[in-house]
């Protein structure tokens, strides 16, 4: 479907996976013009997006793909399931924040942070569905209110 034509700049980093590809398709049948910050390339991007090549953490990359931009859709993660804490954490909280710092620093109205089911671990079985999410957020929540075994056998008596 042909997108519309739009003054409205909407960067979507990560634009070049999954997700971001997705709601790229989206912004555009909506009328919005858009730029992609991501480390990857994707040749299928079209070509009327505004492609910049760069890492969310590095401060530079993300002010130049802040400018003159409306609203950020924040598509970029690395996953847990990928096991590398530090690269985790590297992504994940250090390039979140340059990128909210870098989005104030440009007068950015909005930011929208995209999350996945992945920050749920290995899911028991797929398809990931909001039921199944609910009974297991519920499950871990009622395991992690009751005290442990352990507390209980420290606390002094009566103070549980």
């Amino acid at each position: 479907m042909p997108a519309k034509k739009s003054s409205r700049l909407v960067l979507v980093t990560g634009g070049a996976g999954y997700f971001g590809a997705t709601l790229i398709d989206a912004l555009r049948v909506r009328g919005d013009t858009i730029r992609v910050l991501d480390i990857a390339s994707d040749p299928s991007l079209p070509v009327e997006v505004d492609y910049i090549r760069g890492d969310i953490r590095d401060r530079e990359a993300v002010a130049r793909a802040c400018r003159e931009v409306a609203a950020v859709h924040h598509c970029v993660a690395h996953v847990p399931l990928a096991r590398d804490r530090a690269l985790f954490d590297s992504v994940n909280v250090h390039g979140t924040r340059v990128l909210l710092d870098e989005a104030r620093r440009a007068g950015v109205g909005k930011v929208v942070h995209v999350s996945s089911s992945a920050v749920f671990g290995v899911p028991e079985r797929n398809p990931v569905t909001a039921t199944r999410l609910r009974i297991r957020a519920k499950r871990t929540a009622a395991r992690s209110s009751r005290p442990s075994r352990s507390a209980l056998a420290r606390s002094p008596a009566g103070s549980m």
